[in-house]
């Protein structure tokens, strides 16, 4: 799979650019080179979400976990959900990929991120 190019910043971290461009560019990578490699699906996440109480997803690295909560969230954010990570950068990450799979317009879309 072809990595994907950030921007960084004097400090070597990634710049995350909200502009219309750089969206539609992350959601195009996301879109065509991480989706069609992920092993699991939004649909694992609802089947996990059938059984009432709190569910953890601890599947193995490169299971695809973190595709199907993108695509999971992206689908149901306005039923609600919590997302944790080990660092705030992992949530930043996540947020900006959420942003960009869901952006549509700059006119109709809004997104909020609370710290």
């Amino acid at each position: 799979m072809q990595q994907y190019e950030w921007k960084l910043n004097a400090s070597g971290k990634p710049i995350y650019d909200y502009s219309e461009g750089e969206l539609a560019r992350r959601k195009a990578y996301l879109l065509t080179e991480v989706d069609p490699i992920s092993k699991a699906s939004e649909t694992d996440i609802e089947d996990l979400l059938r059984d009432k109480g709190k569910q953890i997803v601890c599947w193995g690295a490169g299971s695809g976990k973190t595709t199907a909560l993108r695509r999971f969230i992206t689908r149901h954010w306005r039923s609600g959900v919590v997302y944790a990570a080990k660092t705030i950068a992992e949530v930043e990450a996540f947020a900006y990929d959420i942003a960009a799979t869901s952006y549509a317009n700059a006119s109709t879309s809004s997104i909020v991120l609370a710290a």
